[in-house]
């Protein structure tokens, strides 16, 4: 059995949180995903699988009445990430596109999650490992 965006899929490896010495009230994090399945051997379902992701959340003064930006530090091929800066764009991220202020960074990760296993992205051809924006 596979797993296909189920909350044991996504395992965080790293998180960084610090205080933007440019803007006092922005926040960054930078974090390294990895994409697993808990479930044992089993064939892959998406190219993500067992691949390692470097991202950055960026919460500026607006925070949260305004979403973070997200950008991708590793090369990644998604349809709702830009292939020359690694930006997530937002009008083609529903969590982003239709911010509300309760919405998490942990919602945005899921979101994210479920993005790679969506038939869209799940089989995309990747950039090769350890290759960065």
């Amino acid at each position: 059995m596979g797993c296909l965006g189920t909350s044991d899929c996504w395992r965080s490896l790293s998180v960084e949180k610090k205080v933007s010495e440019m803007v006092l009230s922005a926040m960054e994090w930078m974090m390294e995903m990895i994409f697993t399945c808990a479930h044992g051997p089993a064939p892959l379902l998406t190219v993500h699988e067992g691949r390692i992701y470097q991202l950055k959340l960026f919460c500026d003064k607006d925070y949260p009445e305004k979403p973070p930006s997200v950008r991708f530090h590793s090369r990644i091929n998604m349809t709702c990430v830009n292939h020359d800066t690694g930006l997530v764009e937002s009008k083609k991220f529903g969590i982003l596109a239709n911010w509300r202020r309760e919405y998490t960074m942990e919602d945005i990760l899921t979101q994210l999650k479920k993005e790679m296993a969506a038939s869209h992205n799940r089989k995309l051809v990747q950039p090769p490992e350890g290759t960065y924006f």
